[in-house]
């Protein structure tokens, strides 16, 4: 089976300084798993971060900043306390309830620019940029599908390359980012994106798996997003 940790970190232009981008670099790109039984082929944990300055926030503890942040703002427009409580903790229980997602096959598995194929006894992981999910810059470069009638990205000029292939008890780590508009605002936000992965026969999963070693392949596409 295979075990996916998919990490993004989201910031906003305030975030652009000299202190924030030394803040980034700091930024584990593995966390602890909930130790569990696997149920089927295909585990994913996702974890969204916000950095606010130099320090950074999980999903929950960002619904925690926002609710006292706009809470003056929602009670003058009429929402009771309880409202905005009963709201809050809503989003909270989606988050925890969808934190951890299993699939038969990794086939199913629908992760943004990665593509994960069976061969043999191994995983091959692609990177592949897909200009329908995906922010700035656009991806362009090798891609091996180019001649392949059957692919959907087959004669096109678009970065797809095989990022490297798992064996059994191997870890491999995927790293890219991106620059995206706000569809309210209009203004810029940047995003890191991690995908660790771990192909094991095992379906007792640890929960050090992505914090005990590092990875045995990585893999990354880090563009300037200024």
């Amino acid at each position: 089976m295979i075990i996916i940790q998919e990490i993004c970190l989201q910031w906003d232009k305030e975030e652009r300084s000299a202190d924030g981008d030394k803040a980034r670099r700091r930024f584990s790109h593995a966390y602890p798993l909930a130790p569990q039984t696997a149920q089927r082929d295909v585990l994913v944990q996702s974890l969204y971060f916000y950095q606010n300055k130099t320090t950074f926030l999980d999903a929950i503890q960002e619904q925690y900043y926002l609710t006292e942040k706009y809470r003056p703002q929602w009670e003058q427009s009429g929402q009771t306390p309880e409202r905005i409580e009963r709201e809050m903790h809503d989003r909270i229980a989606y988050i925890k309830r969808y934190q951890y997602q299993n699939y038969g096959s990794v086939k199913d598995v629908n992760l943004a620019n990665l593509s994960i194929r069976r061969e043999e006894d191994n995983l091959k992981l692609s990177f592949y940029y897909d200009e329908h999910r995906s922010g700035a810059p656009f991806r362009r470069g090798h891609n091996k599908d180019y001649h392949n009638q059957d692919s959907p990205l087959y004669a096109r000029d678009v970065l797809n390359e095989t990022a490297f292939t798992l064996s059994q008890g191997q870890y491999g780590r995927i790293l890219w980012n991106e620059r995206r508009t706000d569809c309210d605002r209009g203004t810029w936000y940047y995003q890191l994106h991690i995908y660790n992965l771990y192909y094991t026969q095992s379906r007792d999963i640890p929960g050090d798996l992505f914090t005990a070693k590092v990875p045995d392949h990585q893999y990354q596409q880090l563009a300037s997003l200024y």
